[in-house]
């Protein structure tokens, strides 16, 4: 099982700086959690054709002398395809002058940099969580998920169902089966996704399933892991620009404007939800191109589903704030 930071990025004819990609990539991983999670494996060329997960049914009784009917099996493939994930930082060679007493060109570059990592690992993650897949964009969960009704795909309640504080009957049986719900969810996923205004409202009325620690993220600051019955919440968080949730309360459920989803999934090396590239992410070494000092930052990055019971979601969550 291999996690993009596993990777080393080097390609032929590519110089790499480890500081500065060290640097860059801390910030990007501390910014988009699911890559602690989600596994990688490597392929050459743009795109690739992995063998799904073996999906044979069997169980019958049969009649003595009676032979066991065809039960035949036929191997399915699935795709992937390289899109390229990046961007690049510049800066002006004046601020070599400019800058003099702050350390120069050099280290404005490095700090823009950083900054740039946590936008590109925001980025990534509201990718994941809801890209269409179209276009130069590698597919998110929503083109992934295949709704199965009941299995796959949960609806809570034809208006969605409210996680709510008050300590009425009704209440309490609403979130009895929010939590029922997640439980299922957690049965069947190595990880779960939430926003983050769920993952409170769930913390405080599930005491007896939330456990929580303190880990070491990325750049090493003490970060709260958070596990329903075991398995770990990583949170969607918010868009590139760190200015609006990734997951809103703003999904339609019947006649309610208000909801949100939990995703669960199970990931692998070329099984479940895998993810692939081939040498993993690039951070350039800057040089000079014109007068702008330039650092390029490639990953290779493609997305596919490959158990359709692997990717799961409940949804119509409501969760009230008065």
């Amino acid at each position: 099982m291999a996690l993009l930071r596993t990777f080393d990025g080097n390609a032929q004819g590519i110089v790499q700086d480890s500081t500065i990609r060290n640097t860059f990539l801390a910030k990007f991983f501390a910014a988009c959690p699911v890559l602690d999670f989600l596994h990688f494996y490597q392929f050459p060329g743009s795109a690739d054709e992995p063998l799904k997960d073996a999906d044979a049914r069997a169980g019958r009784t049969r009649a003595i002398n009676d032979a066991w009917p065809n039960n035949r099996t036929t191997p399915q493939w699935g795709s992937i395809s390289l899109k390229v994930f990046g961007d690049k930082v510049e800066t002006d060679q004046e601020w070599q002058v400019r800058l003099a007493g702050y350390g120069g060109i050099a280290a404005e570059h490095m700090r823009q940099l950083e900054e740039a990592g946590s936008s590109m690992g925001r980025y990534f993650m509201e990718l994941f969580m809801t890209s269409d897949g179209t276009g130069t964009l590698f597919p998110g969960l929503p083109t992934l998920h295949v709704p199965i009704d009941g299995v796959t795909d949960v609806v809570l309640g034809a208006d969605g169902t409210a996680l709510s504080l008050e300590d009425t009957t009704t209440a309490k049986k609403n979130n009895r089966l929010v939590k029922e719900k997640v439980d299922w969810l957690a049965r069947n996923s190595d990880v779960l996704v939430m926003a983050e205004l769920v993952r409170d409202r769930l913390t405080t009325l599930a005491t007896d399933r939330v456990t929580t620690q303190s880990v070491q993220n990325a750049v090493g600051e003490e970060v709260i892991l958070t596990k329903w019955a075991g398995k770990p919440i990583i949170l969607s968080g918010n868009t590139k620009d760190d200015d609006a949730p990734i997951q809103d309360l703003n999904e339609v459920v019947g006649d309610s404007e208000d909801c949100t989803s939990i995703w669960g999934f199970k990931t692998g090396e070329r099984q479940h939800l895998t993810a692939g590239t081939n040498v993993g992410f690039r951070v350039e070494a800057p040089k000079m191109v014109d007068n702008m000092l330039t650092t390029n930052m490639n990953l290779s990055i493609g997305l596919t589903l490959l158990k359709d019971r692997s990717l799961r979601r409940i949804r119509g969550i409501r969760v009230p704030q008065t």
